[in-house]
């Protein structure tokens, strides 16, 4: 690929001078990018750039996904690596393909028909060409991407549209992004960014506003839900939200009933020696982090799930994880186990407010330990976990490389606290001591 800087129009005196090249075989996300390169295109210039599969003579190719012709150049979807796109500008042709997965079913999209759409690339399926046409829109055309409502976009106004610029191929800097809970619930989008509760009667008249054509073409609750669904669905698709599947939450609390509880309809068998000790009567709220039989279940059932087991009932979120991916985190409170091992790898208590390294030691000892089992049997494969509350400070030994640690920064709308800067050394240090398997949880 070349660096040098080439001219191109795309649109002159209101009227195309380009035209969308599709393959014979377009995937799903070489589809979908070229009705949105086109929508966009058209929001911008008023003028509508045909799709076709081969050049129309006289206007300049804009070559959309992988084709025979860009196999020739050198632009196979087998060439990228994972999650990887090129825009290629010259001046007798642009092209913006990159990594997709091998899924070539039709895709619905009339953008202004959104009750409609259907098919569209998936969050955690490689759509490097759809990628390649955002970047391309935002970085060449100008166009922005604030939120979802029908004011959320912003299109530079021009009846000339000439692209100026060099030729690009990257990929992602993180490789998994996500917004929780919007991957399974994208119709959550805005109201977990406003001030009203969905039910509201305030919301409701915000989606009004919001929304003035949606509300007004989709009166019928179930079909305004799927529409109102689909464009949050497309905005996420257009912010990057996907990539490499690698979540990490709270694994362990399926146990209490498979493990603690006699009456529950999920008992396999009481082992209480897996949990914390020393609280008295009642259920604990915690693990023994060293026992050994818990260690071999955990990775028991790492194995388990790597080998495309259904072992849903103890880890209700065990299929959001990725296939590559499964988490171990312990209970979300500090009532830890009080046997003499577990108390051994709790730090000294401190009088500060939040203690980010109480637990540390005792945390990440138990995930090496996990790790270090699947290890044998998935060598391949990426166990996840957090850094978060008080094991949110790094340990001091180093963790098996096929640890992923999801840095869960608690304080980052509070950005002038002293809590805030120090969680930021923290982030810091994590960092260093795992550059190629850290996340921002």
């Amino acid at each position: 690929m070349f660096t040098a800087k080439h001219q191109v129009a795309l649109v002159t005196n209101g009227k195309p001078s380009a035209s969308i090249v599709l393959g014979d075989k377009p995937t799903k996300s070489a589809q979908f990018a070229a009705k949105e390169l086109q929508y966009q295109i058209k929001r911008i210039s008023g003028a509508e750039l045909k799709i076709k599969k081969t050049p129309i003579q006289g206007l300049l190719p804009i070559y959309v996904g992988e084709s025979e012709t860009l196999k020739e150049a050198g632009l196979s979807n087998e060439q990228f690596g994972e999650q990887e796109y090129a825009i290629v500008i010259r001046n007798d042709k642009i092209i913006l393909t990159g990594k997709d997965a091998t899924l070539y079913s039709k895709v619905n999209y009339n953008p202004d028909k959104p009750a409609g759409w259907s098919g569209l690339p998936g969050f955690w399926e490689e759509h490097g060409t759809l990628n390649a046409v955002y970047d391309f829109m935002e970085r060449f055309c100008g166009v922005r991407y604030f939120n979802p409502t029908e004011y959320g976009t912003f299109y530079p106004k021009t009846k000339n549209l000439i692209i100026s610029g060099s030729d690009i191929r990257r990929k992602p800097f993180f490789r998994y992004r996500e917004v929780h809970p919007m991957s399974v619930l994208p119709e959550r989008m805005d109201s977990v960014n406003i001030l009203w509760d969905r039910n509201s009667k305030e919301f409701k008249e915000w989606q009004k506003i919001a929304y003035p054509k949606l509300t007004q073409e989709y009166t019928k609750p179930g079909v305004f839900k799927k529409a109102y669904r689909n464009i949050a669905y497309r905005y996420l698709l257009r912010s990057r939200h996907g990539g490499k599947l690698m979540r990490a939450n709270h694994s362990l609390y399926g146990y209490y009933n498979y493990f603690w509880n006699k009456k529950s309809k999920n008992f396999i068998a009481y082992h209480p020696e897996w949990f914390a000790k020393g609280w008295g009567a009642g259920r604990p709220e915690q693990m023994c982090y060293t026992n050994e039989g818990l260690i071999k279940e955990v990775a028991k059932e790492a194995d388990l799930y790597f080998n495309g087991k259904d072992i849903t009932g103890k880890h209700p979120c065990n299929y959001h994880w990725g296939k590559d991916n499964f988490a171990v985190v312990p209970m979300d409170n500090e009532f830890h186990c009080k046997c003499p091992a577990c108390q051994k790898l709790l730090r000294k208590k401190k009088k500060v407010n939040r203690q980010r390294d109480y637990s540390t030691d005792l945390m990440f000892t138990f995930v090496n330990r996990v790790a270090k089992l699947v290890k044998q049997t998935h060598p391949d494969k990426t166990i996840s976990t957090l850094a978060y509350a008080g094991y949110m400070a790094p340990p001091d030994f180093p963790l098996e490389d096929n640890i992923a640690v999801h840095f869960c920064w608690e304080n980052n709308r509070s950005p002038f606290s002293a809590e805030c800067k120090q969680q930021k050394k923290y982030l810091l240090e994590w960092a260093k001591k795992k550059p190629n398997g850290f996340f921002l949880a």
